[in-house]
């Protein structure tokens, strides 16, 4: 993964620039920050305000550092070793945030660059790939050491999180392998972690089953579906938390909400016409809950021959999957293989709406090969014309005003 520094520090160049008369900051009244601060729903929004100057600085907290690594999360899950566990080596959950990024001063030729990354304890950050946890990202190379962010809008788009297995033999903390295994698919979690928190959960999609860790016992619980409800063979191929809701999605469509106090599911659709004829994907877009079902015969892997995507928006009412005959009008989707989110095209430059950014793997069989060109693996779906655009979306790429707000750090200092 590639390293990149996010720094906030005010260059030295830019105290005297510019014919802005100079405003005394300082003189603003102290309880008035209070009330900034907690409109500051974003970490880069809170240092911004901070470097306005030494009075907002030391009158506004930090914002809090990404969790440290947790050692409480049981390795492994219960439905993998009924009755095994391994004290010396746990889960660690890790966040990743998916950022829109464009100069203060852009305009509608300005493409925004959207980039996912894992934040540490200091200001660096991991460049990884937008729709995989498999592959590299891609244009690591062609990256800058660190960015100003004062000169740069930073949009938060989504949070998505992941388990890596860690070992703690003989005192070290070190990972197990650099990648999870490819059965597992994705994680939910509730809100920010917590000590205090007690409604603090996860929701692991493992195996095509379903386990759950709770702050309030902090062990894995596996949630065993009802045979009454569900066909034997209808396992479980995506989940999500949206509208403070976990949500579960099995194979042929049926959508059930789960209650993480009393482990109880409550179903809310029942089987749809699409069921084990496509690859589901279950996207939270606004206060709506899409289904996008992904058509592509076995055979045609590789190509964009046969490929085609329909998406159903949840009738809560009905309780029942409607066709989005109209599309999504300006939406975007992007679909991973362990997150999905949405944006809107007129918010940020250079998108496509009524589009699905896609990951598409351009092999024969579930092995994932190394000798693919990233450009070629993500792809959008065009669903006013019902076919591929052809080429790499370029808000992954780096833009061309990037070089222009990165600073010079040295090597030593970018770990």
């Amino acid at each position: 993964m590639s390293r990149i520094e996010l720094s906030s520090s005010i260059p030295s160049s830019s105290s005297s620039t510019g014919s802005v008369p100079a405003r005394d900051w300082g003189s603003l009244p102290k309880d008035v920050l209070p009330l900034i601060s907690k409109k500051l729903y974003s970490v880069h929004y809170t240092r911004q305000v901070r470097a306005v100057c030494h009075h907002f600085k030391f009158s506004i907290p930090n914002p809090p550092r990404p969790p440290n690594p947790r050692l409480d999360l049981p390795y492994p899950f219960p439905v993998e070793y009924p009755s095994t566990s391994f004290p010396d080596e746990f889960y660690v959950l890790v966040e990743s945030k998916i950022y829109a990024i464009e100069p203060h001063n852009a305009d509608e030729t300005t493409r925004t660059w959207m980039v996912k990354v894992q934040e540490s304890h200091t200001d660096r950050v991991q460049v990884e790939h937008p729709l995989s946890r498999f592959l590299p990202p891609p244009f690591a190379d062609n990256l800058p050491n660190a960015l100003n962010l004062l000169d740069l809008r930073v949009v938060e788009v989504d949070k998505k999180y992941r388990l890596q297995h860690f070992s703690g033999i003989e005192g070290k903390i070190l990972p197990v392998s650099n990648t999870e295994p490819i059965s597992f698919k994705k994680v939910a979690v509730t809100t920010c972690y917590s000590q205090d928190d007690d409604k603090f959960t996860i929701l692991a999609l493992f195996n095509y089953k379903l386990a759950l860790w709770r702050n309030v016992d902090k062990d894995w619980i596996i949630i065993e579906r009802d045979p009454d409800k569900f066909e034997r063979h209808d396992v479980f191929v995506d989940i999500l938390y949206h509208n403070q809701t976990f949500y579960a999605l099995t194979m042929s469509g049926i959508v059930t909400r789960i209650d993480a106090e009393t482990l109880t599911f409550y179903k809310i659709t029942q089987p749809a016409q699409f069921g084990n004829k496509g690859i589901l994907h279950l996207v939270g877009s606004l206060n709506d809950l899409l289904l996008v079902v992904k058509y592509q015969s076995w055979f045609e892997l590789g190509t964009y021959d046969g490929l085609s995507f329909k998406v159903y928006r949840l009738d809560m009412r009905r309780l029942s999957w409607i066709r989005m005959e109209s599309g999504l009008e300006d939406r975007i989707l992007f679909l991973g293989d362990d997150c999905s989110y949405s944006v809107s095209a007129k918010e940020f430059h250079g998108c496509r709406g009524n589009c699905i950014y896609f990951h598409h793997f351009k092999c024969s069989s579930f092995v994932i090969t190394k000798n693919v060109q990233p450009s070629k693996k993500i792809s959008v779906y065009d669903l006013t014309e019902g076919a591929v655009v052809e080429g790499f979306p370029e808000i992954f790429s780096p833009p061309p005003w990037l070089e222009h707000h990165s600073m010079s750090v040295p090597r030593d200092q970018i770990g």
